[in-house]
C-alpha cells in the first residue's frame, strides 16, 4: 500500500464540473502529471470533464475509474483513454494504492485545424464510434500493447526530452490515433451510431460551422450547407450528437473562446467578436449560463491554477 500524504490535492472545476488546469503551453498543449490517488482529498479525483483528451497509465496498484454510469477497475500495467466532454472520476480501489501517470493534451495536437481532413476523416470517426467515451487499454491485445508502448514512449520523453521532443510526442499520438482509427474501422458495424449518409452530412455541417462560427449564421444557413431542410438538420444533430445545431454552435464558440482566454493579450470584448458573439455582454451572459462563471472569473481561475502548478 502507498503511504498517506498530508498534502491533499484537488482538481479545480467550474460550477458545471469543467476541469480547469494548465497543461503544456499555448504552443504545445500537452502535459504529463505524476499522480498518486492517496494524495487527493478523500482519495478521489472527483467528478469533472474537460475539453482535452486524457490518457492514463497505472504503474502500481489499481484504480476505480467511473465514466458517466460505467465503473471500471484499471489494474497495474493497464491504461485508459477518456475523450473530451465525458464526465468522469478516478478513485482509490479498496485498500490498494494507485500510482499512475496522466497525460492531458489538446486534441488539436493530433488533427491540427478542425477544417482539415485529419479532423473530419480520422478524429471524428473515432469519437463518434466510441459512444461510451472511453477506452480501456491492456497489453494482452496487439492493439492495446501497441498503444501502451506509444504512451510509455511519451512518458519517457517527458522525463528525458530529445532535441526533437515536441515532434516525437506528436508522432507518438498520431500513431495512437491511427491505431484507434483502425480499431474502430474493424468494428464499424458494432460501434457506428448512425448511417454513413448521416456521417457524411454531419461532417459537411460541422465543417461549415467550424469555418463560419465567427459570423452571424442561422439554422437555415447551417441546413443549406448540407442541402437539407431545417427540420432534417435538427433531427440529424439529435441522432449524431444528441444536441441541437445551435447548442453545438454555442458550445463550439465557447470552446474557441476558452483558447483565447488562456492568452492575456485578448480582452473580453475582443474575444467575443472573434468567436461570433455580437456583444461582450451577450458573450458574458452565455458563458456564465453554460460554465457557471463570467469569462473574467474563468480567466482568473486559469491564472490561479497555473500558479499552483508552477509552485
Amino acid at each position: 500500500m502507498c503511504n498517506e500524504d498530508n498534502n491533499r490535492r484537488t482538481v479545480t472545476v467550474t460550477s458545471n464540473n469543467q476541469a480547469i488546469f494548465p497543461y503544456g503551453t499555448y504552443g504545445f498543449p500537452c502535459e504529463l502529471y505524476h499522480d498518486n490517488i492517496d494524495e487527493f482529498t478523500n482519495h478521489v479525483v472527483d467528478w469533472h470533464w474537460q475539453l482535452e483528451l486524457e490518457f492514463g497509465v497505472v504503474q502500481k496498484g489499481s484504480l476505480e475509474l467511473t465514466v458517466q454510469k460505467d465503473v471500471i477497475t484499471v489494474h497495474e500495467n493497464e491504461g485508459y483513454i477518456i475523450f473530451p466532454n465525458k464526465l468522469h472520476k478516478v478513485q482509490k480501489n479498496g485498500d490498494q494504492c494507485g500510482i499512475y501517470k496522466t497525460v492531458i493534451l489538446s486534441p488539436q495536437l493530433i488533427y491540427g485545424d478542425n477544417k482539415s481532413i485529419l479532423f473530419h476523416k480520422y478524429y471524428l470517426a473515432v469519437i463518434e464510434a466510441v459512444s461510451n467515451g472511453y477506452i480501456i487499454l491492456n497489453r494482452d491485445t496487439l492493439s492495446g500493447k501497441s498503444i501502451m508502448e506509444e504512451l510509455d514512449a511519451v512518458i519517457q520523453l517527458f522525463s528525458r526530452p530529445s532535441h526533437t521532443y515536441e515532434l516525437d510526442i506528436h508522432q507518438h499520438f498520431v500513431h495512437i490515433w491511427a491505431n484507434l482509427y483502425d480499431r474502430v474501422q474493424d468494428n464499424h458495424n458494432c460501434n457506428a451510431r448512425y448511417s454513413t449518409k448521416d456521417e457524411d452530412l454531419t461532417n459537411k455541417i460541422l465543417l461549415f460551422i467550424h469555418t463560419n462560427y465567427k459570423y452571424d449564421i442561422s439554422l437555415c444557413d447551417i441546413a443549406k450547407s448540407a442541402s437539407i431542410s431545417k427540420s432534417e438538420c435538427s433531427r440529424l444533430f439529435q441522432r449524431a450528437l444528441s444536441c441541437t445545431p445551435f447548442e453545438y454552435l454555442t458550445n463550439y464558440r465557447l470552446s474557441k473562446s476558452q483558447e483565447y482566454l488562456s492568452n492575456e493579450s485578448y480582452s473580453i470584448t475582443n474575444i467575443a467578436g472573434l468567436v461570433g458573439f455580437n456583444s461582450a455582454n451577450y458573450y458574458t451572459t452565455v458563458f456564465r449560463k453554460n460554465l457557471g462563471y463570467t469569462p473574467s472569473h474563468y480567466k482568473k481561475l486559469l491564472r490561479q491554477s497555473f500558479k499552483k502548478c508552477k509552485a
